[in-house]
């Protein structure tokens, strides 16, 4: 829930960008891009057209914020951004925008734009770009809708940690089985598979949801409350052999049935959050990772 006591003083706009300002950074110029996608049957056209529907909405949104400063920034910028508590956070993008950004948030709320309901299937980002003037002045008077996000937690016995905002995989950076040793409420196993996958409720109809389709029917229709205060986790493809076990493939984790793995990995192990390679926990031999919920929800602005 808000603050109510927070007076918002503040609105950042995040964009994500689009496909054509990824290709112009790559290629340097029209031209080079044009004669690359033409060699593989594609129209640099297309992309142009999307790009220019993205940046008109995104001009629009800022357009009609009125009495409050707007900072806009890009994505790769918000780690390093200086967050505060009194800002409103407004989001432009791809439902996939939203994970990314929220793990660098605490208790701002958060606005998400669909920039092209055409191209954008708008789970997440449910709001039109005319409807965001109204929306800031709701959230300025604390009288807008809050649904309130549940985010992951890792943390591990050297001292790392990790938040997430749809999943986890714990797995290897190479294409090897992971190895390692579960142990969920009063059972231990050991695994080699080929990850464990562990979802927040926000990331329970995604991921892990199309990995779980042989599981019991009735335990995915308990899935999706995204403030629900259990994660979700999934062993994929665990492998029985003299050595290891395949009874604990799947389970909810919470404050009363914890999720521990001790990596049995001397090099490779890593765990990383929401497919964001780059951004890891490195999850080697002697590294014990302990999974649970973040202390603070996201203030997701909903209908």
């Amino acid at each position: 829930m808000l603050d109510h006591n927070i007076t918002f003083d503040r609105v950042v706009i995040v964009e994500q960008g689009t496909e054509y300002d990824r290709m112009s950074l790559r290629y340097g110029s029209d031209e080079q891009a044009a004669f690359a996608l033409n060699s593989r049957g594609t129209d640099l056209g297309n992309y142009q057209k999307l790009s220019a529907v993205y940046y008109s909405n995104a001009k629009k949104v800022t357009e009609s914020i009125q009495g409050l400063p707007v900072e806009r920034i890009k994505i790769d910028y918000v780690p390093l951004f200086n967050w505060q508590a009194s800002d409103i956070v407004v989001l432009i993008g791809q439902d996939g925008l939203f994970p990314n950004v929220a793990k660098s948030l605490t208790t701002q709320p958060v606005i998400c734009v669909n920039p092209d309901p055409t191209q954008v299937s708008g789970v997440i980002m449910i709001h039109h770009p005319d409807s965001i003037k109204t929306l800031v002045r709701a959230v300025r008077d604390h009288v807008v809708n809050i649904k309130p996000v549940s985010l992951g937690k890792v943390t591990t016995n050297d001292g790392q940690e990790l938040l997430a905002a749809n999943d986890f995989l714990i797995g290897r950076l190479d294409h090897r089985s992971a190895r390692y040793r579960i142990n969920h409420q009063t059972r231990t196993e050991n695994h080699i598979s080929s990850g464990v996958i562990v979802a927040t409720p926000l990331g329970s109809t995604g991921w892990i949801k199309s990995a779980m389709r042989h599981v019991d029917s009735n335990w995915l229709r308990n899935l999706g409350e995204w403030e629900t205060e259990t994660l979700t986790f999934f062993v994929r493809e665990a492998f029985e052999s003299i050595n290891t076990q395949t009874q604990i493939r799947y389970g909810g984790v919470n404050i009363h049935n914890p999720l521990t793995i001790y990596s049995e990995m001397p090099e490779g192990g890593v765990i990383f959050s929401d497919g964001m390679f780059e951004q890891y926990i490195t999850f080697t031999t002697g590294t014990i990772a302990t999974f649970g919920l973040a202390k603070h929800k996201i203030n997701y602005v909903d209908i």
